[in-house]
């Protein structure tokens, strides 16, 4: 008798035994990087969003190529966005500020919801409410889920 084939993810990469396909592991960020994410989240939530940026930035460089870190890359891609949005939009830049906010919100909105500890879809609900209705700044709250990583802390 064949084997049976085992069950693919939505990357369609093989899911390993005792895996679901529907719930795809966390990716989480190397011990070395966690620092630096978490001084990233601190420059966001106190409105230092060009900071974040940088550091961001850094560590995207350093995942965007790596293979298996795909979903790591565009989550952080989505925060560097957010905060180019949020400097833009605090420069009274509109059009440029909707644009990256549309790309970021997008990004956010991919894969699983909580990634990095971070709701993506609940960060990209709160930045839109800021941008186009004038709540309060977005700030990163760390997803309820026991599934996620520990960042941030």
């Amino acid at each position: 008798m064949a084997e049976r084939p085992r069950a693919a993810d939505a990357r369609r990469q093989p899911v390993p035994p005792g895996r679901s396909a529907a719930a795809p592991a966390t990716p989480a960020l190397p011990d070395r990087a966690e620092s630096a994410f978490r001084a990233g989240v601190a420059h966001f939530d106190a409105g230092a969003y060009f900071e974040a940026h940088e550091v961001w930035e850094e560590l995207w460089h350093a995942v965007r190529r790596q293979p298996g870190e795909e979903l790591l890359a565009r989550r952080l891609k989505a925060l560097i966005q957010l905060a180019a949005a949020l400097i833009k939009h605090r420069e009274g830049r509109h059009r440029p500020a909707a644009s990256l906010l549309g790309r970021a919100c997008h990004l956010l909105g991919e894969g699983p919801d909580h990634v990095l500890g971070i709701s993506g879809r609940g960060l990209a609900a709160r930045a839109r409410a800021h941008v186009e209705g004038g709540a309060p700044a977005p700030r990163i709250a760390p997803a309820r889920n026991a599934e996620t990583s520990g960042v941030p802390r």
